[in-house]
């Protein structure tokens, strides 16, 4: 974030819920944001992994729906088109 906005915003706060999704909350010139951010493991991941990351972004997000003002989401969904194909790498 640029440092003007830094020294401009109040009532900051930062929730990690887990070590692939968070979220910062804060007043900036009278209206309240929520910048969700979330990491997924990639798409060779284990279910396990992808499903409790998924659980942890539902929990987030309807907690985050109950608050006033917009909610930013991003992050690194880890999307992959296509099958691996012979000779790719799985890392």
């Amino acid at each position: 974030m640029h440092g003007r906005l830094m020294a401009a915003m109040t009532r900051v706060s930062f929730n990690a819920y887990s070590n692939r999704v968070c979220v910062l909350k804060f007043s900036y010139a009278g209206f309240d944001f929520y910048f969700l951010s979330c990491y997924f493991p990639t798409s060779w991941a284990d279910d396990i992994a992808v499903e409790g990351v998924y659980g942890t972004l539902e929990i987030s997000l309807n907690e985050l729906r109950s608050y006033p003002g917009p909610i930013v989401l991003g992050g690194d969904f880890n999307a992959c088109v296509g099958g691996l194909q012979p000779g790719g790498d799985v890392t």
